[in-house]
């Protein structure tokens, strides 16, 4: 089943762990180390990327806050901030 996400009242970040990262195998005590943070869950099949979210309307003030210490977490590895992405179907012609 997919992630619902809300990108108009929150702000989502996907992290990377490494596999030896205490993280890795408790990914919500995140959420403990940066408050406001929330654990969203599991990217896919990737089973060391997970999700989280955090409030929109804080983000701006808490922004740089939240990014250090996630990167200052055990064993992470990349951090990268999502943003929503319209799809577009190709047409016939294009193909």
């Amino acid at each position: 089943m997919p992630i619902q996400m809300n990108h108009d009242t929150h702000t989502y970040i996907s992290v990377t762990f490494a596999q030896n990262s205490a993280l890795y195998h408790n990914p919500e005590a995140l959420s403990v180390l940066v408050p406001g943070l929330s654990y969203v869950g599991q990217v896919g099949a990737l089973a060391n990327v997970h999700l989280y979210s955090f409030p929109k309307e804080r983000w701006v003030a808490a922004r740089d806050d939240v990014l250090g210490g996630i990167e200052g977490g055990d064993g992470v590895l990349h951090v990268e901030v999502q943003r929503p992405v319209q799809r577009v179907k190709r047409g016939e012609e294009e193909l």
